[in-house]
């Protein structure tokens, strides 16, 4: 009592002889008592049983050696907090779980710290609402950080206690990692999403039914589709009964009864072609209604496909139901040589249905495999080895098979024996039931995307491959396991369609999964497998969560046949357009003759002079347009003909005024039986002499109508005019008609004149016309000399003639 008076406190043992008992070893403990104003006013003492405490203490350590058994099985850490000196206390697993170093002493501010702002923000309210209400236990979620920079969610359970005023003296909390189920959650939110946006970005038009015919949701190309004809409601609401007169006309009782047939299970698919008219004209669409009853009520699928260019396609997909049973954990020992089983617990009874004396002795393999099931051979090994782990499908004494997580583990004696395979098998029909959602969504994906005519790929925020349907696998060559986890556009899409780089920043396809933007492509290039680029359109759609923007929806559409149909389209309106321009030109007398001087090679002299046609631009008359640009379709559409007697009475004219000239014929011109008498016509007609016409007509020419061309080539020697045979040399005929037609010049090709100086083999080509001609008594004329040292070697190889630009170019005739 002195001992409390002079410090105020005091705690010790005693020994209290009790009345007639023997004595009691009893705890102690005094504190002084004081008035209002903070005078002694008393000693409080307090007696406890000391053994008793003992035997508390011993009960405590005892719990709590449990406690830390199963926190070692568990992952579940365990603190409490004394808010008046703001010391933390925490199991090992609780700094674990926080990422906290061991040993050191801990405040609040501690495990606040390792948190996010807005996560602590959210902690500090469930505190602060436990001081200021009252309650007794509250639950809170948050995330750390942890050391290696990784983040986990964890969710406390927290008991406050209360002193006897009310007031917080302790809160006490178990905590666990709640990662998984988090992760779990967010992954279905986007598997949501993104079965949004890829629905969306699908060209075909579908609607979603109730069981009452009335529509519950439609897709982007639905609300496309409706204001193409000029209706700009989504008809989500509408009995869509009601539509079927507008969508089918004439066919709408056969698409009423395929749905209804649909919606009674009287059919799983129904499918019909009709034509329907919008702003474009008829179309042709295909009508697929499909019916789905998973979890929840009745569900009709109808989707609208545009069917015009491809109506062979046929896009399925089918909705798969899984019903899985609840479960229990199983344990049981099979003998590694003979395969029968040990040893079945009774957790095995209640998963499988089979009691103990059943299953003992029988094969585990033909016990809980499924009927027809074939496990593949290097699983089947593992399992044989008893060292494998995964999911596999197991079978009940009675009802459907289940979905379970397998894990077997060898048992060995002391000397290393395997003496068993322990089997552990444990439900995880919880698991499955929570992923349902997202494996329906990934399987109606998968089949409707996989049965598209249009390629897809999705892509992750970093531009990764995540999936790529079987379309965009054929086109591009690749098959999705080569090119998973790629950066795609690096892959693909690192070139512009002039073969210069693309750089990923300048990439479209980073605008929908980086700004979240709609991105529609109508001409670009993809890269496939061997190199080639094809030609695309393509459609690049973003896909968002509460987590931002996860990714894009890449459908494309391969538009090379699209292409060239455009440029087939377009040659042909060009070709008509170039024989317009060349009959208003000889209208307008806007043709004009070139020419192209021929020198002797002994003389250097011009003897002769080859006209060439020309064409006055109408627009710029100073400009003129080269032989190329028309004459291919005059050809292409008959009106070659009328050119050439344009050329032969100009050439004609020209020759009247004394110039020896050249003019060339098309293989039509000379297949003319009226030709020659146009001929001899215009040469009374201008006064002409024969002799200075020579009609310059080629192999190609004759070989389209050799008759005529025999015939053509005679009646013009007959007349005294002279004939060159052009581009001798490089076909297979020449040589018979040096034989059969009276030729004058042979024109040597330019194939064997421009490489002269360098080439041997092109030297002795032209030494060999030359002989040839010689012994058939007619000249040659060598086109396309381009340099001195060319005409040079012609001289000296005994050719007569020469032409080209080293001479001159042509050139107007004034």
């Amino acid at each position: 009592l002195a001992g409390t008076a002079a410090i105020g406190r005091w705690q010790g043992e005693l020994q209290l002889q009790a009345s007639g008992s023997s004595p009691v070893q009893v705890d102690v403990r005094a504190r002084l008592m004081v008035d209002e104003r903070g005078q002694p006013g008393g000693v409080l003492l307090v007696f406890a049983d000391a053994v008793a405490h003992q035997d508390a203490l011993s009960s405590v350590a005892e719990a709590d050696t449990r406690l830390r058994l199963a926190q070692r099985v568990t992952p579940v850490g365990w603190w409490e907090w004394d808010p008046r000196v703001d010391r933390l206390v925490a199991s090992p697993e609780a700094r674990a779980l926080l990422g906290l170093a061991a040993g050191a002493e801990l405040q609040m501010a501690d495990a606040l710290a390792v948190m996010p702002a807005s996560d602590r923000e959210r902690v500090r309210r469930a505190i602060d609402h436990a001081f200021f209400t009252g309650e007794r236990s509250f639950a809170v979620e948050y995330r750390v950080r942890l050391p290696d920079g990784t983040a986990r969610w964890l969710e406390s359970q927290c008991e406050v206690a209360h002193d006897i005023a009310g007031r917080v003296t302790r809160i006490y909390a178990a905590s666990q990692d709640i990662s998984l189920r988090v992760d779990s959650g967010e992954q279905l939110r986007r598997a949501e999403e993104f079965w949004r946006v890829a629905i969306d970005s699908l060209t075909a038009a579908i609607a979603i039914l109730d069981e009452r015919c009335v529509i519950i949701a439609v897709n982007e190309a639905w609300r496309l589709l409706a204001r193409d004809e000029g209706d700009h409601s989504e008809h989500v609401g509408a009995d869509y009964a009601e539509l079927y007169e507008a969508q089918a006309g004439e066919m709408s009782g056969r698409l009423a009864a395929g749905v209804q047939q649909v919606m009674w299970g009287d059919t799983k698919l129904f499918e019909m072609e009709y034509a329907r008219r919008g702003s474009g004209g008829e179309r042709w669409f295909l009508t697929r209604v499909t019916r789905y009853r998973g979890g929840g009520a009745l569900r009709v699928v109808v989707s609208h496909q545009d069917v015009t260019v491809r109506r062979a396609e046929r896009d399925r997909a089918r909705l798969n139901e899984a019903l899985l049973d609840e479960v229990d954990v199983a344990v049981h020992a099979v003998d590694p040589v003979r395969r029968t089983i040990l040893s079945w617990n009774v957790g095995a009874e209640r998963l499988f249905g089979w009691s103990a004396e059943e299953a003992i002795g029988r094969r585990g393999h033909e016990l809980l495999i499924p009927t027809g099931q074939a496990l593949d051979p290097d699983t089947q090994a593992q399992i044989d080895k008893g060292e494998w782990e995964g999911d596999l499908e197991l079978a009940r004494k009675v009802g459907a098979p289940f979905p379970a997580y397998v894990r077997t583990r060898p048992v060995r004696d002391l000397n290393g024996h395997e003496t068993a395979i322990v089997v552990v098998s444990v439900d995880i029909s919880r698991r499955v039931e929570f992923e349902r959602e997202l494996k329906l969504t990934r399987d109606y994906l998968r089949a409707v995307t996989d049965n598209m005519g249009e390629g897809m790929f999705t892509l992750d925020a970093d531009g990764r491959l995540i999936y790529m349907n079987q379309t965009a696998q054929t086109q591009l060559g690749w098959p999705l396991e080569e090119l998973a986890g790629h950066v795609m556009h690096d892959v693909t899409h690192r070139l512009r369609q002039d073969g210069s780089p693309l750089a990923i920043e300048d990439c479209p396809i980073l605008r929908a999964r980086r700004d979240g933007e709609l991105v529609r492509v109508e001409d670009d290039i993809f890269l496939r497998h061997d190199g080639t680029a094809m030609p695309v359109s393509y459609t690049a759609a973003p896909f968002a969560t509460d987590g931002g923007i996860q990714g894009c929806v890449v459908v494309f559409q391969d538009i090379t046949e699209r292409q060239a149909e455009a440029r087939r389209v377009a040659a042909e309106l060009e070709m008509l357009e170039s024989v317009n321009r060349t009959r208003d030109a000889l209208a307008e007398d806007r043709l004009v003759l070139y020419a192209q001087p021929i020198i002797d090679l002994a003389t250097r002299e011009v003897v002769q002079r080859e006209l060439l046609i020309r064409m006055r631009d109408p627009d710029s008359p100073d400009k003129v347009i080269g032989p190329g640009a028309f004459l291919p379709a005059a050809e292409e559409y008959g009106f070659i003909g009328e050119i050439d007697r344009w050329v032969i009475n100009r050439s004609i004219e020209i020759a009247a005024g004394g110039l020896a000239v050249e003019l060339n014929l098309s293989a039509a011109s000379i297949g003319d039986p009226d030709l020659i008498a146009h001929v001899v016509d215009a040469i009374a007609r201008h006064g002409a002499d024969p002799a200075k016409l020579v009609f310059e007509i080629t192999e190609t020419a004759l070989l389209a109508d050799e008759a005529a061309g025999r015939e053509f080539v005679v009646r013009l020697h007959e007349m005294g005019c002279r004939v060159a045979l052009d581009d001798f040399g490089t076909g297979y005929s020449g040589f018979t008609y040096l034989k059969q037609l009276p030729l004058d010049y042979l024109k040597i090709d330019i194939e064997f004149v421009r490489d002269l100086p360098e080439n041997a083999a092109s030297r002795s080509v032209v030494r060999a016309i030359v002989k040839l001609a010689n012994d058939f008594d007619i000249e040659t004329v060598a086109e396309g000399v381009e340099d001195a040292q060319t005409l040079d070697l012609l001289r000296d190889l005994g050719v007569d003639y020469a032409q080209g630009y080293h001479i001159s170019r042509p050139a107007p005739l004034a």
